[in-house]
Parts: structure tokens; C-alpha cells; sequence
């Protein structure tokens, strides 16, 4: 998930254990004081609220407060965990499951004899927020909205693990649904082509939330995700409703009577003030107006430490801090083709000095980063996946991250003699080139990515390769880098779920967070890559000079059919190697995440997934 801020930590490897609390356990407990009120501030205006839509951190910490999975997340003697929601029992069947799947021009018909069948019994008499009955339906429309062309979501991808999956999310007519089907209205089932090891974790999603199709036809016409930007219009199913939203202000939630675990919500009432600007948000947490903020200025960041030791909390997570290129830009011309381009990407990234980066701009126990897929997620080969990444399976990523100064300088040595194989001028004299381009860094409001934007802008500058600086507020940023408009950008990933296929699914063709255009444009026509696609370790001939399509979509297509799990994450380590050989993906360090939380506010917890859980907070 699209994560905005600057700093977050490395998680340990299971979810269960990778968790920040404070105070007592988040889940069912004696009622609290009435008139429990929290204001905290986690960002500015979010992109969008809708389920289907949004895809950003901060956006789905509203939604987990707002709308209710067939799963959630409770915090239980220390430990994250997932339990049931809406959902009464889940249960699971082996069954012949029948998908369709590419071929040509068409699709193929394929039987999966293993498949599995969930069958969903939702708990008796849940409503949505306005009183009306949450039924099955609700359910097999949102899955199949969320899904499908016409809404064209970011997340779409996240619904090819149900057959017909990948069908669905094309304009083809014949394939208007996902594999589902009701039994009545508080059953239904769905169909999958292997067992998915995290299935109940994408359950918790909020891209799988339930939405109500009465409201969205009466309210979005042409603007998709209309509903959900007024209270108006926002009908909830959550621990939640909307009160108000004064955009560009704050949001003001209440609790939904209607929510049927309401008797175990502890808050009353959460405003989510809106702002990008850290050092308002540390002035409003200081005169007690915020009790939790979720940003503060860079610059502050070893004061507070000293000032709030009991406040100022650096809490686990999952996730990667990164700069992405766009591949169809046309900034580096003078390399004569992708192969070339992807060169001088990567000599970009031997520029950085990442134990920089970590030391003297995060200051929170940021890693240097070797690769895209952050550390944290267990491996079958033992230890984490970080642990066997890298083309020879060794944890030694896929360059040196430099963390002394002889490895930084060789990183630098590197680097210029890529540019100058590309065919660069370099004036030997003054070590720099001469006739590099100007490109623009593009990055959102906030501190800590603006000092590392002058970091990288100043370290290339001692090269001659001169860069220019572009902010944009959060909502025109993701935009701005969802559409290809852009050179190079800040970026940052956290994982929806706990597994590696979570940072590399997003990088498929028709993926709406494939903000690098991998496979799109131009570069869909770009026959240079190699894949293991009969994962014996072995490149043959027909796995060479293939597309983005051919090498990069297949190996996610086998990696989610794959039911050995160890063969499976062979097939993720081989992705991985053909995302990295692009060059248009720089890691720079694996995230830490910082907040302050004051010590009167019992209850919170938060995930390595990003999320901040309030409901079962007590403000003593």
C-alpha cells in the first residue's frame, strides 16, 4: 500500500509478533467512560475513501474505522491477530475449480482438480450504518465493482487469486464475474484455483470491504468514488459512521449503533484532523489539541527522541522506501534503448548514499535497503526472503548498499563507468559529465522526503548531473505517478499482506500501482528480458529476449498457481531479479515508522502493515 510519510521500521517476521501497543489489549473488554473523544493526525486530504479505490496507509486507517471485512485485526495479550467480523464462520472445501485464463487473443478454459471453495456465513441481523440489512449480495457486487474493468481500481489485481480473476478485470463481456455465487442472503461462496496461504490476511483488506450498491448508484454517475467524499452519502458498515467532513480540515467520526460489536467500542467520537504540514502537527500534539500525531519535522526528530521518551515511539512495519523511474520517459534519450536506460537507472541508484540517508536524514534505525522486497517476510529456505535475495541467493540484494566509505566509493566508481559504457561524457579532470541531462525529482509535502530530495538533488550535483525539484500535494502526486506523468519519484510501499507477493504483484502490466508503466506504453513492446520460467535455475533459449508481458506477468501467473511453497517463492525470487534488472526501481532504505502518542491514551495499537487501530482506545 502507498505509504506518504518518511520514516517507518523493519517488522519481525511473523505478523503476530510485529506490533506496537500501548496500554491494555485492543478487543472486548468493560465499558468505557462515556464522552471518549481522540483527535490525531495522520495526513492531509485523503485521495479517496472508497474501499475499491483507495490506496494509500492513511486512507485505509479511516476505512478500517469506518467499514468492516469478513476479517479484522485485534490486538490479544500483546499479538496482532486476525478474527472473524462480519463474517459468523468461514469454512473451506477441496474442490474442481474452473478458471479462465489468457491465450492469444482469447481464454482458455483450465481445470484446477485441487481448487478451493470458501462458504461464507455471515453473522445474523449486521446492518450497514443507515439500518438496512448487509446481505450476500452486498458482497458479490462489491468484490466484483472492486474488480472489475468499468471501475478500473488500483487494487483489481488483488481479486485474481478468485478464478476468473484475471478475466474479470478485463472489458471482456463474457467474464462479468468473479467465481461467486449466493446460497442465501447471509450465504454465499467463492471459488479459488489453489489454496492461498493468506487468504483471511485479504480478507481484512479494505479493498475487499463490502459497499452498498443502493448508495454508489445514487450518488457516483460519472465520478467514481463520489459517495464516499460526504457524510452525506457515506454509508458505513463499520465500528464507525461519518459525522462531518470539512475538507482540507478534518474528518469526525462516531460510533455505529449499528455495528454489531458496538458494545465493545471504547471511543465515542475520532477526528482525524487533516494536514501535511509536521510542524503544525507537533505544535497541535504540544498544546494538547492532538493527542497522536503520525509525522514530525525531520529536523526535530533526535530533540524528541530526549524531550518524549515515554511519547515518541518507533514502531514495527513492513515495508520500503524507494525512488521509481518511469520507463517510457523519454529524459534519457541518449541512451539508444531500454537496455541502455535501465543502465543508467541503476548508476542513479549507485549515486545514493543510503548509510547517509539512514543516519543523518531518517535518525529513526532505517536499514540500507538491496532490494525491493523489504525484510521482515519469512522465506521456506529458513530465515527471511531478504536473507536469499539477490541473483545468487546470498542476501547480497542486487548492489552493494555501501555502507562503508570504501564500498559507497566503489558504488560511485560504478555508477560512472555505466554512464560512460551508455556513452556520457565525463571530464576526467573534474570528475563530473558533462552533457547529462536535467531531469525532475518529483516528491509530496513532507520533511523528511523533501531532505532526501536536496540529499540525492546535491549528491548528483558533485557528478554534473543536475536535478530539479518538484512537490506536489498527496492527492496530485499519486495521480501525477499513477498516470506516467513524471521522470523519477519518491515512492514508498508497505505490505498489504504478509507475504512477498505483496510488493511484487504490483508491478504486473494492467496493475493500477504499477507506477513505473512497466508494460505499458512503448515499453510493452521491449523483447530484453530473461526469466526463469520453468523455474528449473536455468535460463534457456526460449526465456530470453522476452517482453514485460512474457517474462515479468508470467512468473506472477505461476507464482500464484504454485501450491509447493518452496518452489514458489523461487518463482518470487525470480521476479524479483527481473523487476531489479530494470534499474527502475531504487531502494533506498526498509521503512521505520515513527508517531507520538500521548501517555493519557490507553489501547492503541498499530500493524506492520501501516494501520493505527483507536477503536479500543481509553483517554484517561
Amino acid at each position: 500500500m502507498k505509504f506518504r510519510k518518511n520514516l517507518l521500521v523493519i517488522a519481525t517476521s511473523t505478523l503476530a509478533l510485529a506490533l506496537s501497543g500501548c496500554g491494555g489489549d485492543g478487543g472486548p473488554s468493560s465499558v468505557a467512560p462515556k464522552a471518549q473523544e481522540l483527535t490525531v493526525c495522520l495526513a492531509s486530504e485523503p485521495d479517496s475513501i472508497d474501499p475499491a479505490l483507495n490506496s494509500a496507509v492513511d486512507g485505509a486507517t479511516m476505512l478500517v474505522h469506518l467499514d468492516s471485512g469478513l476479517y479484522r485485526y485485534q490486538q490479544k495479550n500483546g499479538k496482532l491477530e486476525l478474527t472473524l467480523d462480519l463474517a459468523e464462520k468461514i469454512d473451506k472445501a477441496t474442490v474442481e475449480v474452473t478458471d479462465h485464463e489468457p491465450d492469444g487473443d482469447g481464454w482458455k478454459e483450465v481445470k484446477y482438480p485441487n481448487g478451493t471453495r470458501y462458504t461464507v456465513t455471515l453473522r445474523e441481523g449486521i446492518k450497514w450504518s443507515d439500518g438496512s440489512a448487509i446481505k450476500s449480495d452486498d458482497f458479490i457486487y462489491s468484490w466484483n465493482r472492486a474488480s472489475g474493468a468499468s471501475l478500473a481500481a488500483d487494487y483489481g489485481y488483488m481479486f485474481e487469486q478468485i478464478a476468473d480473476g484475471v478475466a474479470h478485470e478485463t472489458d471482456d463481456e463474457a467474464f462479468p464475474s468473479l467465481a461467486m455465487a449466493k446460497v442465501d442472503d447471509r450465504k454465499f461462496t467463492f471459488d479459488v484455483m489453489v489454496d492461498v496461504p493468506f487468504m483471511d490476511q485479504l480478507l481484512a483488506f479494505p479493498t475487499y470491504f463490502p459497499v452498498q450498491k443502493a448508495t454508489i448508484d445514487a450518488n457516483d454517475g460519472e465520478t467514481k468514488g463520489k459517495w464516499a467524499t460526504e457524510p452525506s452519502t457515506f454509508v458505513s458498515c463499520g465500528a464507525y459512521k461519518m459525522q462531518s467532513w470539512e475538507h482540507g480540515s478534518n474528518i469526525v467520526l462516531v460510533k455505529n449503533p449499528n455495528y454489531w460489536d458496538a458494545a465493545n467500542i471504547k471511543l465515542d467520537k475520532i477526528t482525524f484532523a487533516l494536514s501535511d504540514n509536521d510542524s503544525a502537527m507537533l505544535a497541535s500534539y504540544k498544546s494538547g489539541q492532538y493527542q497522536m500525531i503520525d509525522s514530525v519535522p525531520n529536523e526535530q526528530i533526535d530533540q524528541l527522541k530526549k524531550d518524549y521518551p515515554n511519547e515518541f515511539t518507533i514502531a514495527g512495519q513492513m515495508g520500503t522506501y524507494y525512488i521509481s523511474f518511469n520507463v517510457n520517459s523519454s529524459v534519457f534519450s541518449k541512451a539508444a534503448n531500454e537496455a541502455d536506460r535501465a543502465k543508467v537507472r541503476k548508476a542513479l541508484g549507485l549515486f545514493i548514499d543510503r548509510e547517509y540517508i539512514v543516519k543523518e536524514i531518517g535518525k529513526a534505525g532505517q536499514i540500507p535497503a538491496n532490494a525491493f522486497v523489504s525484510a521482515g517476510l519469512s522465506d521456506p529456505a529458513g530465515g527471511e526472503f531478504v536473507d536469499h535475495n539477490g541473483p545468487n541467493r546470498d542476501g547480497a540484494g542486487y548492489y552493494n548498499k555501501g555502507e562503508s566509505e570504501a564500498a559507497y566509493e566503489a558504488n560511485v566508481a560504478e555508477a560512472v563507468q555505466l554512464l560512460k559504457d551508455v556513452g556520457y561524457a565525463y571530464d576526467e579532470n573534474t570528475k563530473k559529465f558533462t552533457d547529462f541531462p536535467a531531469f525532475k525529482y518529483l516528491y509530496n509535502t513532507n520533511t523528511g522526503h523533501e531532505a532526501i530530495a536536496k540529499n540525492v538533488k546535491d549528491t548528483l550535483a558533485r557528478y554534473g548531473i543536475t536535478v530539479t525539484l518538484e512537490n506536489q500535494d498527496w492527492s496530485t502526486f499519486l495521480q501525477t505517478r499513477k498516470q506516467g506523468n513524471y521522470d523519477v519519484a519518491r515512492n514508498g510501499w508497505v505490505a498489504d499482506y504478509d507475504d512477498p507477493s505483496s510488493y511484487l504483484t504490483m508491478w504486473t502490466t494492467q496493475s493500477g500501482n504499477n507506477d513505473c508503466q512497466f508494460g505499458k506504453g512503448a515499453h510493452a513492446n521491449e523483447a530484453i528480458y530473461s526469466a526463469d520460467l520453468n523455474n528449473d535455475g536455468q535460463i534457456g533459449a526460449n526465456e530470453q529476449n522476452l517482453t514485460w508481458a512474457q517474462s515479468y506477468d508470467v512468473l506472477m501467473a505461476n507464482a500464484a498457481k504454485e501450491t509447493n511453497a518452496a518452489k514458489r517463492f523461487q518463482i518470487l525470487h525470480a521476479a524479483e531479479d527481473v523487476l531489479m534488472s530494470t534499474g527502475a526501481i531504487c531502494p533506498i532504505y526498509y521503512y521505520t515508522d515513527i508517531y507520538m502518542l500521548k501517555q493519557n491514551v490507553e489501547g492503541f495499537f498499530s500493524s506492520p502493515l501501516g494501520y493505527k487501530f483507536f477503536m479500543y482506545c481509553n483517554v484517561k
